[in-house]
């Protein structure tokens, strides 16, 4: 799958989900008279109403503002203490709305960051688009050098480091893994996880020979020799898929996560160099990355791994 496709299907799963949300309301709304639509069951308590109005908020402000920089300027307070609320249809269509309002997905390939006056203002794409943002995420992996226009020393020399995996099929006279099983064989890692369909990956290789990405003889037989030795009855299973990817690794193999702090990186905010832990660092990076966009405090573990520590470092080490 690629990841303008994945971002397709994450797109269309939060779409889904604030759709049953909105439909969720609309049901329990439908049998209430206007009086009841406002009033609260208990006090302190919502009425379906004011859980309508702070849905709407926080689309309109976590989506519209924050995302998309719409200009809507939330007051929170108001959507739990509206003296005079408006109409039922009113409430709803505004939820309508801003469930519509969801957030564009561009499939095409950014090029070069555009900048002006010292900021990051947007990208570039293949197609010949420019998108307008106040705020530009990088994290292109081990691609993320790559982007033009990139403010000198924004990102530091990441990497690629290859990495191959196998995927293995059930069979009759093979066991049904049900937990993740690791081990160290002569000095290297391999582990060995099951699927819910009843597949098992056996991974993974760590090469650093660039950009290749070739699936070899010797990884598949250093692979399947590893996991033979941890989880011998792995050999009555079928070799299925065989397959080859890049990581990001950072200098220090740790991730890059925080704004550019470099000169004209204003607006530019980092997210790569995750080495062989990107998937376990997914949430935090999220979360971090979110912050930072909307203008808040990172969560305080990310502190660590902005990419100014490797200017400092360039900068105590002198010419």
């Amino acid at each position: 799958m690629s990841s303008a496709d994945l971002t397709a299907g994450v797109r269309e799963a939060l779409i889904g989900e604030l759709e049953g949300l909105r439909d969720g309301l609309k049901a329990a709304a439908e049998p209430l008279s206007e009086a009841d639509f406002w009033r609260k069951p208990v006090e302190p308590g919502n009425s379906v109403g004011h859980l309508v109005l702070h849905l709407t908020g926080n689309l309109n402000h976590f989506v519209g503002a924050q995302l998309g920089g719409s200009g809507y300027v939330r007051d929170r307070e108001r959507e739990f203490t509206e003296a005079t609320p408006p109409a039922r249809a009113e409430a709803l269509a505004g939820l309508d709305a801003a469930v519509a309002t969801g957030v564009g997905v561009h499939r095409d390939r950014a090029v070069a960051l555009d900048r002006s006056a010292g900021s990051v203002t947007g990208v570039r794409l293949a197609g010949g688009a420019t998108l307008r943002a106040r705020a530009v995420v990088l994290a292109a992996g081990c691609w993320s050098g790559q982007l033009k226009g990139l403010p000198p020393g924004a990102v530091p020399a990441v990497r690629p480091v290859k990495g191959q995996i196998l995927r293995l099929w059930p069979s009759e006279r093979a066991p049904v893994l049900t937990r993740t099983v690791r081990g160290i064989v002569g000095g290297s890692s391999v582990y060995v996880v099951p699927r819910e369909d009843g597949t098992v990956v056996v991974g993974a290789t760590v090469e650093e020979r660039g950009f290749d990405t070739a699936v070899t003889a010797g990884a598949v037989y250093e692979l399947l020799r590893d996991a033979h030795r941890v989880l011998p009855a792995i050999t009555e299973m079928v070799l299925g898929e065989c397959s080859a990817g890049l990581r990001p690794g950072s200098p220090d193999n740790a991730p890059i996560v925080g704004p550019a702090s470099v000169e004209g990186g204003d607006g530019l905010v980092v997210a790569t160099g995750h080495y062989r832990q990107g998937i376990l660092l997914t949430p935090l990076t999220a979360e971090a990355v979110a912050a930072i966009v909307a203008g808040d405090e990172p969560p305080e573990e990310m502190a660590p791994f902005g990419p100014d520590r490797f200017t400092t470092v360039a900068a105590r080490a002198g010419p």
